[in-house]
């Protein structure tokens, strides 16, 4: 159980961390697909 409850807290800390690069990345690659075209 112990096991569990350690491999269920570090998935959600790395999730919003995740969130927070993937937002910045997404603005500059349409900016940069923008000016290509």
């Amino acid at each position: 159980m112990s096991a569990c409850s350690s491999g269920h807290k570090p998935p959600p800390e790395p999730d919003w961390s995740n969130t927070v690069p993937v937002n910045k990345t997404i603005p500059v690659d349409t900016q940069g697909g923008a000016n290509e075209s």
